[in-house]
């Protein structure tokens, strides 16, 4: 179940919420969340699992981190105002990825951002805000 506030521009989900900037809106598809900002930009996508039994760990993150560790990237820890675990950004194919894995009670949120490499600079403020933002329904 996901709802859409246009009073303050929040997409949430039922394990997950995030507030987007003013030009930015949201696409749902089976598999994760899209947001895009208005203009020629990157695209912002989110997706989360649910872990059966207790709390999601450290572990757990580094768990579903791994294919990118194994890939060489370096997983840096991150901490935010409702969310923390770790993120990594690279370069493939001529586009700027990044990724990060937050937890939140039994609920991991993995978030990905690729844009073309020419416009890599343009967007870093307003992810940062809005992965900032974002809050996990634990």
């Amino acid at each position: 179940m996901t709802s859409r506030s246009s009073r303050t521009n929040e997409f949430r989900s039922s394990w997950w919420s995030i507030r987007l900037l003013p030009s930015w809106s949201a696409t749902e598809s089976a598999e994760c969340v899209s947001l895009r900002s208005r203009g020629d930009s990157g695209v912002l996508q989110i997706s989360a699992t649910r872990k059966p039994t207790g709390h999601v760990t450290d572990n757990d993150l580094l768990e579903f981190a791994s294919d990118s560790k194994k890939k060489g990237r370096v997983l840096k820890p991150v901490s935010k105002t409702h969310v923390a675990g770790v993120a990594t950004e690279f370069v493939d194919q001529n586009r700027y990825w990044r990724e990060w894995w937050l937890k939140g009670g039994a609920t991991l949120v993995y978030v990905t951002y690729n844009v073309s490499l020419a416009s890599k600079d343009q967007e870093t403020e307003p992810i940062e805000q809005m992965i900032s933002s974002i809050a996990i329904n634990g």
